[in-house]
């Protein structure tokens, strides 16, 4: 019987649409007579600025070296890191390691691998870089958050004295592992002072437990090392793994029991297992963050984030403070680029947060909830978020329920609540952009296979977009809204 009333009252609705000459009334009739919603577009502009990004989150799975300007705005960024390296649980030194004639085990030689999938800049571009050991008095430690604004200075090693200086390209035509078609393969040697690997046995054979886990290893053998350029400019090399090579001999009994002499060698990495600290100093001109500017930033690494101001008061205005917010789009158009040679790529991945909440986010490793945060790649030209409806009723809750915004309150009590409330919360309505790098998961079966996003970081890598923005020019946020009649 319920099916067909549904029927029934689905034709006549039919037939008054098909009665009609016009559409303007189809949001109304569309409803039964005695609950009239009505529907109603309306967009507002905006205000968008560049915000100075003092620092980022900066432990990452890879780390960036070099010091390059982008040729649109004039901006020098340096990169360098601190690396620690893992122990693998089964480590170990052949017990037959050749000796020498006091009888303590010899290194042979001890170099660091810097491997490298990606650059920006020119390949035959010439770096000076200083690696320098670090304190195991002053480990970077596992349960605290370091970011991009880190003073290498602090967990440098004064002591020992191990250190190198090098020069470097991303392209070395003399050696063929930088020119390999895989660029998994591309990596700068460093050949490391060989008391360094000489110290490094010694202490294996005289105190194994400081070999049992990497915990261990940071705080009595090695706690990593700095890389720092020093010297050249136009080259930014993306490095995904790092790792120390020690290398020695040994005794081996070969199958017919004679006894042989083999080349060993044994390998430590710059894994996720432990920490990979990229810091980053950048020079940003105070022109770029002029009021008067019509257009906005977002640069990496720790540059420059967008800021957007939402028009809480004028979507909850009192013509439409009894509405319902259904949807809430806004789209931030990019400019093209004003370099002809050599522009930074726009970044592909950005999240829109509360200002206030962005340290949080990325501490916490939370994922965009489609509440308080969203996400949005780079296609056709710009970034859209197609509904943040939930994080502007989610602001205009928190305003009311912060001010004591009671029913019976007229409009003069009501402004003043919230001008009280909003001087003691000065970021109440802002959000920003900041550039990302999200890690996926991804599961395949005989017929499809699905991508799941795992974790968001703070992108560290060198990009740069402008966006059409400025103070009331900031992209035009649309609402729609619904009202019961």
């Amino acid at each position: 019987m319920k099916f067909l009333s549904t029927i029934f009252y689905a034709t006549l609705l039919l037939m008054a649409v098909a009665c009609s000459d016009t559409t303007d009334d189809l949001g109304t009739i569309v409803m039964p007579g005695t609950d009239n919603v009505t529907a109603q577009q309306v967009t507002f502009p905006t205000t968008s600025r560049s915000l100075r990004a003092d620092s980022v989150l900066a432990y990452s799975g890879r780390s960036h070296l070099g010091r390059i300007v982008d040729p649109e705005t004039g901006l020098l960024t340096t990169c360098g890191f601190l690396a620690q390296f893992h122990l693998s649980e089964d480590f170990k030194l052949p017990s037959t390691i050749v000796r020498d004639e006091n009888g303590a085990p010899i290194c042979d030689s001890i170099e660091i691998r810097l491997f490298y999938d990606s650059y920006v800049g020119d390949s035959l571009t010439t770096m000076k870089m200083l690696v320098q050991e670090l304190d195991t008095a002053s480990v970077m430690e596992e349960n605290v958050n370091y970011y991009t604004n880190l003073d290498p200075a602090a967990y440098l090693n004064p002591a020992t004295g191990i250190r190198r200086v090098i020069t470097f390209t991303a392209r070395d035509l003399n050696d063929p592992s930088t020119a390999a078609t895989s660029r998994s393969h591309r990596n700068i040697r460093i050949r490391m002072p060989q008391a360094l690997g000489q110290r490094i046995m010694n202490k294996y054979f005289e105190n194994p437990a400081y070999f049992s886990n990497s915990y261990e290893f940071l705080h009595h053998v090695c706690a990593g090392f700095l890389f720092k350029i020093e010297g050249g400019l136009g080259l930014m090399l993306n490095s995904n793994v790092a790792t120390i090579d020690l290398c020695f001999r040994y005794a081996e009994k070969l199958a017919n029991g004679n006894d042989t002499i083999v080349d060993g060698l044994q390998r430590l990495a710059a894994t996720s297992e432990v920490i990979q600290n990229t810091y980053v100093e950048s020079s940003l001109p105070d022109s770029l963050f002029s009021p008067d500017n019509d257009y906005t930033y977002i640069k990496s690494p720790a540059g420059i984030f967008t800021e957007l101001e939402l028009p809480i008061d004028s979507i909850y205005s009192e013509q439409h403070r009894n509405d319902t917010v259904n949807a809430a789009s806004v789209t931030f158009r990019r400019y093209n680029s004003t370099v002809a040679q050599g522009a930074l790529d726009a970044p592909q991945n950005i999240v829109m947060l509360r200002k206030a909440n962005v340290y949080k986010f990325f501490e916490t490793e939370h994922l965009p909830d489609g509440v308080t945060s969203y996400s949005s790649t780079l296609s056709q030209n710009s970034y859209a978020f197609p509904n943040i409806a939930q994080l502007v009723a989610t602001i205009k809750a928190e305003r009311d329920t912060g001010a004591d915004i009671q029913p019976t309150d007229t409009q003069a009590q009501r402004r003043a609540k919230y001008d009280a409330w909003q001087s003691q919360n000065p970021d109440w309505n802002k959000v920003v952009l900041v550039p990302v790098s999200p890690s996926y998961i991804v599961a395949t079966t005989a017929y499809s296979s699905t991508m799941t996003l795992a974790r968001l970081r703070n992108d560290l890598s060198l990009s740069s977009v402008r966006l059409v923005g400025g103070q009331g020019k900031g992209p035009e946020l649309t609402v729609i809204y619904t009202r019961f009649e």
